[in-house]
């Protein structure tokens, strides 16, 4: 079986809203483990090797450290994500 994915992207304001199958539904209920991408470099031409903006190991499953538990019970799942810079 392949694993249903949520996916976001962190406004400016560094609020989210998952997406699973439909713009802006959730994710499906039950533990999740989360990764958090930074953004994709805008000017790779002027800057071919930007700094990293977050520590790389928020960047896979296994070295985030990161997991969160959606539940029906509550009305709305919020979940606060940190990381740190590299």
């Amino acid at each position: 079986d392949q694993p249903t994915s949520a996916r976001g992207q962190i406004g400016p304001d560094g609020r989210y809203r998952l997406t699973t199958f439909r713009q802006h539904d959730g994710a499906i209920e039950g533990e999740h483990r989360v990764l958090v991408s930074p953004p994709p470099a805008v000017d790779r031409d002027r800057n071919p090797h930007p700094q990293p903006v977050i520590d790389p190991r928020f960047q896979r499953f296994e070295t985030s450290g990161l997991s969160f538990t959606v539940s029906k019970e509550q009305a709305q799942n919020r979940f606060d994500i940190q990381v740190t810079p590299p």
